[in-house]
């Protein structure tokens, strides 16, 4: 495996922001940011994961998917998460 693959940081931190990996129990938050966005993703990524769950649990499914696919080295999805409201 080419050595920068494995160097990818879990998290990068602004002064405002999170940058991270999802994890288990993101599933909630993932399908809301996911139903905000779903008009605007449709158009221009139709493939994208956030548009397959319909519900938390589906949701849940993604978000565990996304995260074994990144301890894999897989696909590296980040979510932006606000330092102080999470």
């Amino acid at each position: 495996m080419h050595k920068l693959l494995m160097e990818i940081p879990e998290k990068i931190e602004t002064i405002r922001l999170v940058l991270r990996a999802y994890h288990r129990g993101d599933g909630e938050m993932y399908l809301a940011v996911g139903e905000k966005n779903r008009q605007h993703l449709r158009r221009f990524e139709g493939t994208n994961a956030v548009l397959r769950p319909t519900n938390v649990d589906e949701a849940e499914v993604v978000v565990r998917e996304l995260e074994l696919d990144w301890a894999a080295r897989k696909s590296f999805f980040l979510g932006g998460f606000d330092k102080f409201t999470g």
